[in-house]
């Protein structure tokens, strides 16, 4: 590539990461304090991986594998030709080491004379992180700079050596590693090949390298020399063992395969051993470092990604566009449940407004209900008055109708006296039947001002009722039939009336002595107690509904202050429709 061309191709990567940055920026602006029903963490890390790749003009590589899979000894192989980072079972890696070309060695801008003394260093900040994490301490750095004077890595680059996943703090760790990836052009995936592909391994495929280029993926299968033994070399032929690797590699390939976002493109791998590789060249033993086949790697991957340089910029083009793209459509979705959350909350304030009229209607149903508890009192003093003048009413009347009736006994009828207590009873009965519509009547004025009262009562509470959330229970009153009262009095009475000497005497004499017409009135003792016991029941319902009432207007009360309340509710309603109506006025300035 000629001077010319990269300055070109400079100035493009320069008007792009400008690109990237207005729309990074707009994204901010757009959802700065607002809540959203997608994951902006991960388009957060694409479009700051953008920004990066944008601003630069090398290849970054970065080196995955879970723990303990020879990552650290694979490395080594890689680049240092030296055992330089920790290799041992279980987590050695707790932190990022970004590896680059440097005339010199050096380590975050420290230049180190000796490659152990870079090897002492990195174990030191490594035990430092892993104390840390398990401390569940925060991280002090989580990144250091290695350079070194690597031919390879002169042409422009990078290597970013990450922690292995499914390990401790794995959140914190995850987070980390899709950072590095949403920065990163390339990827080298490490699997132990003895172990296949485990849950781990399959869910940072699915969840972390979507970003990253299928042609772009390395995958590579440590390890391979683990599932041959020297038995095995024994009892089988080389022939045999190659199938056996061969249909191994096929399984974890065709896993992987169905792994990919675009399942149509062919997966390479690699197997070899990093071990056996690093012995060979710690010990320049040629033979050694072919059997570990860990130069077919080295020569391939180091031939592709000097190739690469030229197609990474138009792939990352292609990212920010379907990066835009995803965006932009789950803005659309999010507009659709902001319009549906607008139009609750709406409903809502309405509910809330009206509320606010509610209180009105409640508070004079108050006065009305204090009102009619003062007017209890004189309910049940109105009764008793209203008591004496029916009795008195209906006594005076049955009295002179009966003289009439016993006026009719005969002089021969009353010298049948054995008889004349049947005459008796029939003439009280006859009068007492003919003057039922009379004693109802009189009855329905004793009760009149009492059901005037029930009937105001009932009438507030159903008032009340529509515009409280928990009804109050209407009083139920007992019902009375005056009709059905007055016919079981007579019915009492045919078997009841008194009969002594003093009423026999009073018959025989009547019409001379008519004052005696007095001793007469026991024969309606039923009813003068029916008549005492309605008014008593009225009279106990009116004292009962003055502390029903009280209960009411408590219960009305407290209503009224839990409307109040949604005073403050209705202000906060009204601040989140003008959030939501904000949201997505913005949204529509810029996606339509």
């Amino acid at each position: 590539m000629g001077i010319n061309q990269i300055e070109e191709l400079n100035q493009k990567r320069f008007k792009k990461r400008q690109e990237v940055e207005i729309f990074f920026n707009n994204l901010k602006n757009i959802t700065r304090d607002r809540e959203v029903n997608f994951n902006l963490e991960d388009i957060i890390f694409d479009l700051t991986g953008l920004i990066d790749k944008f601003s630069r003009d090398t290849i970054k590589i970065s080196i995955f594998s879970e723990v303990s899979s020879g990552k650290s000894t694979f490395l080594n192989t890689l680049v240092f030709n030296q055992p330089i980072l920790e290799s041992k079972i279980g987590e050695t890696t707790a932190k990022i080491f970004h590896i680059k070309y440097g005339e010199r060695h050096t380590i975050n801008g420290i230049e180190i004379d000796n490659l152990l003394d870079i090897k002492e260093q990195i174990a030191q900040e490594n035990r430092k992180n892993l104390d840390r994490m398990r401390e569940n301490q925060n991280l002090i750095e989580t990144q250091s700079v290695i350079t070194l004077p690597h031919e390879n890595l002169k042409k422009g680059i990078e290597l970013y050596d990450t922690p292995g996943f499914a390990s401790i703090k794995e959140k914190k760790i995850l987070t980390m590693l899709k950072e590095v990836v949403s920065q990163s052009d390339a990827t080298i995936l490490l699997l132990d090949i003895s172990q296949g592909i485990k849950e781990s391994e399959r869910l940072f495929i699915k969840k972390i390298l979507h970003n990253i280029q299928i042609n772009k993926r390395f995958i590579v299968l440590n390890k391979y020399d683990s599932i041959v033994n020297e038995d095995d070399l024994a009892l089988k032929s080389k022939e045999e063992i190659a199938q056996e690797i061969a249909t191994l590699i096929e399984e974890i390939e065709s896993t992987l395969q169905i792994l990919q976002d675009d399942s149509t493109q062919k997966i390479n791998s690699f197997y070899l051993s990093a071990k056996k590789a690093l012995v060979g060249k710690v010990q320049n033993n040629a033979l050694k470092l072919e059997e570990s086949r860990f130069p077919i790697f080295e020569e391939a991957f180091w031939k592709r990604v000097v190739e690469a340089k030229d197609e990474v910029f138009e792939e990352n083009i292609q990212t920010f566009d379907r990066v835009k793209e995803i965006v932009k459509e789950k803005l659309k979705r999010e507009k659709e449940i902001l319009l549906k959350k607008q139009k609750r909350l709406e409903v809502k304030l309405a509910s809330s407004l009206e509320n606010q009229n509610r209180i009105l209607i409640l508070e004079i149903e108050i006065k009305k209900l204090k009102e009619l508890k003062k007017s209890s009192t004189k309910i049940q003093k109105s009764l008793n008055l209203q008591e004496h003048i029916v009795r008195e009413d209906i006594l005076y009347m049955l009295r002179v109708n009966l003289a009439s009736e016993l006026l009719n006994i005969t002089y021969l009828e009353k010298l049948r006296f054995w008889r004349l207590k049947e005459r008796y009873q029939k003439s009280v009965i006859f009068v007492m039947q003919n003057a039922t519509s009379y004693i109802v009547e009189q009855l329905n004025s004793l009760i009149s001002k009492s059901m005037e009262y029930r009937d105001k009562l009932e009438a507030i509470l159903w008032s009340i009722n529509q515009n409280i959330t928990e009804p109050l229970a209407l009083p139920k009153h007992k019902k009375i039939d005056l009709e059905e009262t007055i016919n079981r009095v007579i019915d009492k009475m045919q078997s009841y009336i008194a009969w002594d000497i003093s009423t026999l005497f009073a018959l025989l004499i009547y019409d001379i002595f008519t004052k005696e017409s007095e001793e007469l009135e026991p024969s309606y003792v039923e009813l003068m107690r029916e008549i005492s016991d309605m008014k008593r029941e009225l009279s106990i319902e009116a004292f009962n509904a003055k502390y029903q009432i009280e209960e009411y207007i408590s219960k009305v009360e407290s209503e009224i202050e839990k409307i109040k309340e949604s005073k403050k509710e209705q202000e906060s309603l009204q601040r989140e429709i003008e959030k939501v109506s904000l949201f997505i006025e913005d949204i529509n300035r810029w996606v339509g």
